[in-house]
């Protein structure tokens, strides 16, 4: 194979970057993945959704974007769906189909496979969840207004939304004009929105066709790059990383990567911390963070002697997705990159532990 070595299960270890052969066969088959999903998020809009009537799952999952107490069966099989499919993707077309088995992991068994979709799951409910968006995700009218009269005091904090009102239209200052560039300022503005904007908690609205078809896919399409964050593994980015073994051997280049990744992760834990401050949903971050943190300096410091820590594709992607959960433009975006990079991580190299022996020895891909 032109640009790598001798394929072994499903593994590639390229020299170099692809050959321009490779690199039309990866760009067509993402095009052509993020296609198909056009008809499976148009379909999955359709599906039932199930009020639960609850003011606790309310509660739990409000976010200034997300106010509702319906679940909708089709954000979470559009989840699913792009799960599995982005598991194939990565063995079919990032490792030209070595494996020959599209659900078969880099142990040439279906371990990895079913791991990921019990963890998928799971973190559905942390962030695809949220993100992703159903026609009444910010449906507050007639259908609720008895779960508000249940809790004057709560409505209180909402007073675009009290009693028996209707959905509003946002941006009712806009002149007459065709129905799809509303929808692109509309757009536009929801991209960064958190409080105050027309689209934020003030509002009873029910999406359009449009905005939720837009919106989910949106996610697939950075779903579908987090799935190409394989093609990173060839120099420089191959060479980076934060064990000392590896710093000690940073040149230029080594050290500017360390600083771009520092300042995008300070900024986007800036603005994260920021909307979820202001939509007053922070407190659940704060204790999900201890407990991360507490576990993992807890196992760090009982296993310091013959353990290392290795973040692996999979690992990154779940963190993310553990943080991602709310629903604007943006925040879409780094939740669908999440997703792809665990499930990339989960389909290539597997479910390797994070806390490795100083004699760990990577296992050899199976053959079949």
């Amino acid at each position: 194979m032109a640009g790598s070595s001798k394929p072994v299960y499903g593994i590639t270890k390229r020299k170099k970057i692809c050959s321009p052969q490779e690199a039309i066969i990866f760009l067509l088959g993402s095009i052509t993945y993020i296609l198909l999903f056009i008809p499976i998020c148009y379909y999955t809009m359709q599906m039932p959704e199930y009020d639960t009537e609850s003011l606790e799952y309310r509660r739990f999952f409000a976010r200034d974007n997300h106010f509702t107490t319906i679940i909708h069966t089709g954000k979470f099989l559009l989840w699913i769906i792009m799960v599995v499919t982005g598991f194939a993707f990565v063995n079919l077309v990032n490792l030209l189909n070595q494996r020959k088995n599209p659900f078969k992991g880099r142990d040439a068994t279906y371990r990895d496979f079913f791991i990921l979709i019990l963890a998928s799951i799971i973190l559905y409910f942390f962030t695809p969840h949220i993100s992703l968006r159903a026609p009444h995700d910010m449906q507050r009218d007639l259908n609720f207004s008895k779960i508000f009269r249940e809790n004057l005091a709560e409505e209180n904090k909402y007073p675009g939304c009290k009693g028996n009102i209707g959905c509003i239209e946002p941006f009712p200052v806009l002149p007459p004009m065709p129905s799809i560039l509303r929808f692109l300022i509309r757009e536009f503005a929801f991209a960064f929105s958190v409080v105050g904007f027309p689209v934020s908690s003030n509002c009873c609205y029910v999406y359009t066709e449009y905005e939720v078809v837009f919106h989910n896919m949106l996610f697939v399409v950075f779903f579908t790059v987090g799935l190409n964050y394989t093609h990173l593994d060839f120099p420089p980015f191959s060479q980076w990383g934060f064990t000392m073994e590896k710093m000690r051997k940073f040149n230029c280049i080594g050290w500017l990567m360390t600083f771009i990744f520092a300042a995008v992760l300070l900024l986007n834990g800036y603005y994260v911390y920021h909307v979820y401050s202001f939509s007053k949903s922070q407190g659940k971050y704060h204790i999900l963070t201890a407990l991360l943190l507490g576990y993992g300096i807890l196992r760090t410091f009982l296993l310091r002697k013959t353990h290392y820590i290795h973040f692996h594709h999979w690992t990154c992607g779940v963190v993310g997705l553990l943080y991602f959960g709310f629903q604007n433009n943006y925040f879409c975006i780094l939740g669908g990159i999440s997703a792809g990079v665990m499930v990339e991580g989960a389909s290539r190299w597997g479910f390797m532990p994070v806390w490795k022996s100083h004699d760990w020895i990577t296992p050899k891909p199976k053959t079949e």
